[in-house]
């Protein structure tokens, strides 16, 4: 089976405080990288957005005949074949970070788009949908 998954979708958290800056956008991507790179899919899942956990859950369930949690959706893709590339995130840099309001993007080495970040509840998490296919 091969799986086409946004990366930042697995992208996709508990972020830094709601004070303004550019680190604070950088934090929950540090956090989810690293959690990555632990293979710890709860970690991993603690970044996202409440919705974008929920949809990983349902994306899951409804593709991956995983139990609906995101925690499972993740923990599946790391068993995966593709499962060593989202591990070695675990070190990537972060190139680039750009604010818009309350929302912003992530530029990460190793991913060809933006992990993107919203706050929530005063603080920054990843917030992302998951786009795939099951072959």
């Amino acid at each position: 089976m091969r799986l086409t998954l946004a990366l930042a979708a697995t992208a996709a958290v508990v972020a830094g405080c709601s004070a303004g800056g550019t680190g604070d956008l950088r934090a929950p991507v540090q956090r989810y990288l690293h959690a990555l790179g632990r293979g710890d899919a709860g970690a991993a899942c603690r970044e996202f957005t409440a919705h974008s956990r929920e949809q990983l859950a349902e994306f899951g369930a409804e593709q991956l005949k995983t139990p609906k949690s995101c925690a499972a959706v993740v923990g599946a893709l790391m068993a995966n074949p593709a499962g060593a590339r989202l591990k070695a995130l675990g070190s990537a840099a972060i190139l680039h970070v750009e604010a818009h309001g309350e929302t912003g993007e992530v530029r990460v080495r190793g991913l060809a788009r933006p992990i993107d970040v919203a706050r929530q509840d005063g603080r920054w998490r990843i917030r992302s949908a998951p786009t795939g296919e099951v072959d």
